[in-house]
């Protein structure tokens, strides 16, 4: 959960485990902690305090996201990159953009082209694309241009990009967007539901939800 709200000149009493934390923050912005305990403190410049008030990270970044998988993201001359809780740089501040970590990555981009990168700054996917998602079952969707493909966890293009959108895999297929109608592959980029589809979501338990544009209602 993020949430953002704007204060100026205000006390703000903030529940966190079932404690109160204190803020005094003059022209600036609150963020909620996700699930970890520290929280950053925004004025002009962003730092962290704990969950009674006390400022442990000073402020110091232009701009700072929550810790996750114990990194957090900060801002330093307008460049992202990543610290641990002990104010040490993890990933030096070299990215345009850069999301939270989750699963062990994080989406970042440079000069408008995106990657993935691992707890160390080693990029899994290649910083190249001009989108990326993260990885499921073992791959992770991909967009060169307009369309999108697959890749492995090793960086190879196991599905060249071909499609108008995709989805995630889940139970070994993915919806795929050719044309504006939707339909399956499988691993190997085999259509093993042809596109026909209106709209679709992952499937779940052998089953997956589809509009059918013509019918007018969703069905499995």
């Amino acid at each position: 959960l993020h949430c953002y709200s704007p204060v100026v000149h205000l006390l703000h009493f903030l529940c966190y485990n079932k404690s109160l934390i204190l803020f005094f923050i003059f022209q600036s912005q609150i963020v909620y902690a996700q699930d970890d305990s520290l929280v950053p403190f925004f004025t002009k410049l962003t730092g962290f305090s704990d969950e009674k008030g006390n400022i442990v990270i000073p402020l110091k970044y232009e701009n700072a996201g929550n810790f996750s998988e114990g990194l957090a993201w900060v801002v330093e001359n307008s460049k992202f990159g990543f610290i641990d809780k002990n104010d040490q740089i993890v990933i030096p501040a070299k990215y345009d953009f850069a999301e939270d970590f989750n699963n062990g990555s994080a989406i970042v981009e440079v000069n408008g082209k995106y990657g993935l990168i691992d707890k160390t700054g080693e990029e899994i996917i290649p910083i190249k694309y001009d989108d990326c998602k993260r990885f499921s079952e073992g791959l992770a969707p991909v967009r060169a241009g307009t369309k999108w493909g697959f890749i492995d966890e090793t960086g190879l293009e196991k599905i060249s990009p071909q499609y108008d959108q995709v989805d995630d895999f889940s139970e070994n297929l993915a919806g795929v967007d050719i044309n504006d109608k939707w339909g399956f592959i499988n691993k190997t980029g085999q259509m093993i539901i042809k596109p026909q589809f209106y709209s679709t979501c992952q499937f779940s338990e052998g089953l997956a939800f589809v509009y059918q544009n013509d019918k007018q209602k969703w069905e499995y």
